[in-house]
């Protein structure tokens, strides 16, 4: 269960709901807690967990809602830059509303400074699926590199400009990376950018991923239940759970490694 990186999430009160399934999920697959960052969680709530818990006082407007419905979540890059000065380790940032299913392998990020996941198919079956970005900023990877560094701290200067959301803000900052194309490495300026599927990786859909991911079930209360139910799944039949993501994902990967060769 070792790892070279560490596991970051970061919520506040709002949020809470989801915070002692994820650290007990997490902990069960990995053998170790996630690092949560308190962005205005009550004391009470502090003390039901069991993670180590930093407290960090968001941006103003961390939790806006710009035009269009996205929510501007650009506390991101503070959380980690203040991670990155604490420990000497990577870091995998997941959002809370995140499943583990699989623990990652240590390899899956090899020698990347930076891995993102472009967006989901089923993200891109909307009207305008890159109006936030070409990313889904839920799953990032950032190693404790100088690259990797510089990266943040300008992703945390675009934050803070105008009404820029984290997603759409550190989609600019890796334009070059052709995020909408393929999957792979991509070298822009001094960094090695790995682009993640998003269907393993960060899967909207809970079908194929490790990490499953119910976007937006802190509002939508429909998808909140399904999470639940996916929750309780996890912790009671975790087995069964695994084999039939497993199933379905390599049946994903021999379809994709057919059509890459026929193309």
């Amino acid at each position: 269960m070792a790892s070279n990186y560490r596991i970051v999430t970061c919520a506040d009160a709002n949020f809470f709901f989801f915070l002692p399934v994820l650290e007990k999920n997490i902990y069960r697959k990995t053998g170790q807690y996630p690092i949560i960052y308190d962005l205005g969680l009550t004391s009470k709530q502090r003390a039901r967990l069991k993670s180590d818990v930093i407290s960090l006082r968001p941006p103003e407007g961390y939790n806006d809602t710009i035009p269009g419905g996205a929510i501007r979540t650009h506390h991101k890059p503070d959380c980690l830059i203040d991670f990155m000065e604490r420990y000497d380790q990577n870091v995998l940032y997941i959002d809370a509303d995140i499943l583990m299913i699989d623990a990652l392998p240590v390899d899956v990020f090899g020698a990347a400074d930076v891995a993102v996941t472009p967006r989901h198919p089923r993200e891109m079956r909307s009207a305008a699926p890159f109006a936030n970005g070409r990313i889904n900023a839920g799953v990032l990877y950032f190693a404790n590199t100088p690259e990797a560094r510089t990266l943040l701290k300008q992703w945390r200067s675009l934050c803070s400009e105008g009404t820029h959301t984290d997603q759409m803000a550190l989609s600019n900052l890796l334009e070059d990376a052709s995020l909408n194309t393929s999957f792979g490495i991509a070298q822009i300026r001094d960094m090695t950018i790995l682009k993640l599927d998003a269907r393993i990786y960060n899967d909207i859909g809970r079908i194929t991923g490790r990490l499953w991911h119910f976007k937006n079930a802190g509002r939508k209360i429909h998808t909140r239940r399904r999470w639940i139910i996916a929750a309780l799944t996890e912790r009671f039949a975790p087995k069964y759970l695994a084999r039939q993501v497993e199933k379905q994902r390599e049946r994903l990967l021999y379809t994709r490694s057919h059509q890459e060769a026929d193309f």
